[in-house]
């Protein structure tokens, strides 16, 4: 697990005296004073409507932007620990805040709420400890910049990112007469313009009124070393809730589609955290419930878009008769390293998401192509992320269009019985998820079928990118699971590296030979773990020579010698298999085999082949 912190929050926190924080790495972060590290600011706001903020909800604020600088602060880890434990991508974080409202937030209640919500969130393990806020309170004058602008009639409070999402809520909000206020998160100076862009046409485009309340929270580049920022929900939700008080509001609005709010894993691979929570319905009944706490009344938060599909979201928007504003929305998840002139990488999952949703719906003329930096479809892609995250996408849209209503219901029991936890019918909520699935696999892969025909002459040719999306699912890569592929990747790169590494002269021992392989996989940039994790097998335990979080898979490195049977080496296997395969591990087994001891290659390797978690390649 990656080391422990302590975050010391506020002016004047120190830790108590009799703390241990042997084994704890201690952050300090401030909101105010010459050495703040943590910015809030509302900008061009009605005086009149935030004069009387609560010191509670001001404490919010703050707890919450503390918690969101800490999850970018603190980068996740690369391996897990044991079999059925706790992952390295979990995280250990202790906070110690200076408020206003010590009552409150002090209560065993209020710290139980924080850490339910943020485990289930982002995975994290999160302890809270309140202290009195001392000294003068500038906060105000810190934390909002007003205009003498009128208090605006108020009949909804919209979360608004800029995306396609958060437009198509608004529109149709405004569409029915409701009166507005947007409220959004501004991370980097990069999403300022479109956003702004945004709310002036709709503002254009309608009579009612649309007050749009622009929010700087962000902290310095050194606190920025994780890019998954699993809390920002949180960050959100008080945001919102901090908004909503200030007009006498109870209800927030997250506008979502549901494909990506339920975020079924992609693959095997992508599991727990690493499936993004941040709308989920749970993430949303938990938030709601923080935030009536402190206000002290039920405060709801609600997605009204939980069962529609991005595809659907994007025709609402042409529905409402103004398509034209797709262009200036953003979906790219790539929010701070962005071109000034293209806004969207187009390879990462939210833009893949984007442009075939917009396919789908037949507004292709709105999007345009210049806007992404490679082309989803037809761009070059690189190795790793990029070339996974296109097939595992493809891969798990054209798994589910094969299967039935009852196969998803009975593949996916577990995340379905979490997402309808708070529905009042379960069994409805649960056959509109899948519903909703069926209808959003449909669509991608209609728009895959319909981009291969447009591309088939290039395919055809050859002169297609070999490494674009069309190109890999061509090929059939995305019927393939990830591991079996990165199995291939580790074999190509040690088949290639240890016949000339060995040429001269051989390794004289197993350790020898592995030091060796270490260092081939390193000069190809592989993130491996040396002899980790450990794994149990009755009363034993045992450990791969080589693993990889990312893939979830282990590899066994065997040196075939003169002075080894082949029926020992053969044991030696066995015995892995036998181990491994108890405790369903994909393991690839990599045997070098310079003197060609082993016979048959084929019989050698078949106990392996037959296992499908397994893979096995011999190196001479």
């Amino acid at each position: 697990m990656t080391s422990p912190r302590l975050f010391l929050c506020g002016a004047g926190v120190d830790p108590p005296i009799k703390k241990k924080l042997d084994g704890l790495k201690v952050e300090r972060l401030r909101t105010d004073g010459n050495d703040a590290n943590v910015h809030i600011q509302f900008t061009d706001i009605s005086n009149r409507l935030f004069a009387n903020i609560p010191d509670r909800l001001l404490d919010f604020l703050e707890v919450a932007a503390y918690v969101y600088t800490a999850d970018c602060s603190t980068r996740r880890g690369t391996g897990w620990i044991d079999q059925g434990a706790r992952e390295k991508w979990d995280r250990q974080f202790e906070f110690l805040i200076s408020v206003r409202d010590i009552g409150f937030w002090n209560s065993d209640e209020t710290k139980t709420q924080l850490s339910k919500m943020l485990s289930f969130v982002s995975n994290d393990d999160c302890k809270f400890s309140f202290v009195q806020r001392k000294g003068a309170d500038q906060t105000k004058q810190l934390y909002f910049e007003w205009e003498d602008h009128p208090v605006p009639t108020t009949d909804k409070v919209v979360m608004f990112s800029g995306g396609l999402d958060s437009l198509a809520g608004a529109l149709s909000l405004a569409t029915a007469g409701e009166n507005l206020i947007l409220v959004s998160h501004r991370p980097v100076s990069t999403m300022d313009k479109r956003q702004k862009d945004l709310v002036k046409l709709l503002r254009d485009k309608f009579s009612v009124q649309i007050m749009h309340v622009p929010v700087w929270v962000n902290k310095n580049r050194q606190l920025s070393d994780e890019p998954s920022q699993r809390t920002r929900s949180f960050l959100f939700a008080a945001l919102g809730t901090l908004v909503a008080s200030a007009a006498g509001l109870r209800t927030i609005n997250f506008f979502e589609n549901g494909v990506l709010s339920l975020n079924l894993p992609l693959s095997e691979e992508i599991l727990r955290a690493r499936a993004s929570r941040t709308t989920h319905p749970q993430t949303i009944t938990l938030l709601s419930e923080i935030c009536s706490s402190v206000v002290g009344e039920t405060v709801t938060l609600e997605n009204p878009f939980i069962f529609n599909t991005k595809a659907e979201i994007v025709s609402s928007i042409a529905d409402c008769g103004h398509p034209d504003l797709i262009g200036y929305t953003k979906s790219c998840s790539h929010t701070i390293h962005t071109s000034k002139t293209q806004w969207h990488c187009g390879a990462c999952s939210q833009c893949i998401d984007r442009r075939i949703a917009i396919c789908a719906s037949q507004q292709e003329s709105f999007d345009d192509d210049s806007d992404y930096s490679t082309n989803v479809f037809t761009g070059p892609r690189k190795d790793g992320y990029d070339k996974n995250i296109a097939i595992a996408y493809c891969r798990h849209a054209t798994e589910l269009n094969m299967m039935s209503s009852q196969s998803i219901a009975e593949r996916f029991q577990s995340e379905l019985a979490r997402a309808t936890r708070g529905f009042p019918n379960r069994t409805i909520a649960s056959e509109s998820f899948i519903a909703m699935h069926e209808r959003h696999a449909a669509a991608v892969c209609s728009v895959l079928e319909k981009k291969i025909k447009e591309h088939s002459s290039e395919i055809l040719s050859g002169s297609l990118d070999d490494t674009s999306m069309l190109s890999l699912i061509s090929a059939g890569n995305h019927k393939r699971p990830l591991f079996h592929r990165y199995f291939d990747r580790i074999s190509d790169i040690l088949s290639k590296g240890i016949p000339p590494a060995c040429k001269t002269s051989k390794p004289a021992s197993e350790p020898a030979f592995q030091e060796l392989c270490d260092g081939i996989l390193k000069g190809a940039d592989e993130r491996l773990s040396r002899e980790f994790p450990y794994v149990r097998w009755s009363f034993a335990q045992t450990k791969p020579d080589f693993s990889s979080d990312y893939y979830g898979i282990w590899i066994e490195i065997k040196y075939v010698r003169k002075t080894q049977s082949q029926a020992k080496i053969t044991d030696a296997i066995a015995s892995d298999l036998t181990k491994y395969g108890d405790n369903s591990e994909r393991v690839l087994f990599v045997i070098y085999d310079p003197e060609r001891l082993i016979t048959d290659d084929d019989e050698f390797l078949e106990p392996i082949r037959k296992r499908p978690l397994m893979g096995g390649t011999i190196i001479r």
